[in-house]
């Protein structure tokens, strides 16, 4: 996987959203939440979502967002291993 660092973030953030206070942000992959975070420091309001239950409860405690609701969606090929 790609890594950015803090400062690639605002860029590629400032790039697509010139003035970002009061939009909304939807990362469908948010992981541990860099790009959240980059995003509620720009004003924006954040949506995250992730398959793994443990990177939506990263990205909130980065984002220190409150955890709003988690479902875990069945896997394609049957249950998943935790």
């Amino acid at each position: 996987w790609e890594t950015f660092s803090e400062s690639d973030i605002y860029a590629i953030l400032s790039r697509y959203f010139k003035s970002p206070k009061n939009k909304t942000m939807l990362d469908p992959f948010c992981g541990s939440g860099h790009f959240l975070k980059a995003a509620k420091a720009m004003g924006m309001k954040i949506v995250g979502i992730d398959i793994a239950e443990e990177q939506v409860r990263a990205s909130c405690k980065l984002t220190g967002e409150n955890l709003v609701d988690i479902r875990v969606a069945p896997h394609a090929d049957g249950p998943r291993s935790p």
